[in-house]
């Protein structure tokens, strides 16, 4: 089975690699701090967005982290609106 993972490339900063992880059920990216990102779908405000966790509870990041595109490994990308 090919691994599921996806680049995240933001404004000015370095690109985060996204990962599946079970735990989560999610692609998801941990930093060097110990925090957890994951890629949201389906949400009735937008259709694809960055969330980062905060205890049990997973609040929109995008902005906040610059998050311009992403490139998934089957070849598609989402360009984050401006």
């Amino acid at each position: 089975m090919k691994e599921l993972y996806a680049i995240l490339e933001r404004d000015g900063k370095p690109s985060w690699e996204f990962k599946w992880d079970n735990k989560f059920n999610r692609l998801t990216h941990v930093t060097r701090a110990g925090n957890v990102y994951a890629i949201m779908m389906g949400d009735q405000h937008k259709s694809l967005w960055i969330a980062r966790l905060f205890g049990n509870a997973w609040c929109a990041e995008e902005e906040t982290i610059k998050a311009t595109k992403l490139n998934f490994e089957n070849g598609g990308v989402y360009h984050f609106p401006i």
